[in-house]
């Protein structure tokens, strides 16, 4: 493996994160990750010393990516090391498989990975049959994801003869302030409450990650 020049490390003098300048070292790069044995000089404090620098390959992890209905195979890279929860946001892209919708044959090399940079909500993690809220990724047999690029806003619109029910698809960050006049498919709508679950604010706003329905009257 290429040595490199220079890293930034932990310097125990300085007690803080700095550049080191690399004057000798040899490493390894096998399948069970990089190993570096370098001679390193601190550019702030000058003190040298030796550093054993060790990075774990990262594991290919099974996961199950739902968007609007529709389940895909793919795979998720991670550290061994790392801890994901349900309800980490995690970026899903790489290189990846040939396409393979769930339930539509194939094998468990019939994957798929979704374009490169792709936000997914971690909503169940599988650890030996047992559907757990918290893993070592080390450990982690399943993952299933939902894409997080846009979630889906339900509204109620009041006509002044009927309530309609519409739907909208909005970034997770996207805030709807009451008082926001909002197009719905044929209509536009004035907003005059949202309801997050806990509470319905009657002023204010709210992400749509976190807002159950939107309530207002048809405007023209």
């Amino acid at each position: 493996m290429e040595i490199p020049n220079a890293l930034y490390l932990e310097c125990p003098e300085c007690e803080d994160e700095t550049l080191h300048e690399v004057l000798k070292g040899r490493g390894s790069e096998r399948a069970g990750g990089l190993r570096l044995s370098a001679l390193v000089k601190c550019q702030q404090c000058a003190t040298i010393r030796t550093v054993e620098i060790k990075e774990d390959a990262e594991r290919a992890v099974k996961a199950i990516l739902s968007d609007e209905g529709q389940s895909t195979r793919c795979t998720l890279s991670l550290d061994p090391g790392s801890v994901i929860s349900v309800g980490d946001v995690i970026m899903l892209g790489g290189a990846g498989g040939s396409a393979g919708k769930d339930g539509e044959g194939g094998d468990d090399d019939d994957v798929s990975t979704p374009e490169e940079g792709l936000p997914c909500l971690i909503t169940t993690i599988e650890v030996k049959t047992r559907r757990v809220p918290r893993a070592k990724a080390s450990t982690a047999d399943t993952v299933w994801l939902k894409r997080y690029d846009k979630v889906k806003v339900k509204i109620s619109v009041n006509t002044g003869r009927k309530t309609i029910s519409r739907e909208i698809w909005a970034a997770p960050d996207e805030k709807f302030e009451i008082g926001d006049v909002v197009a719905a498919g044929d209509m536009k709508l004035l907003i005059h409450s949202l309801n997050t679950g806990g509470r319905k604010l009657k002023r204010g706003a709210a992400s749509a990650r976190s807002i159950r329905r939107i309530y207002g009257r048809e405007v023209e």
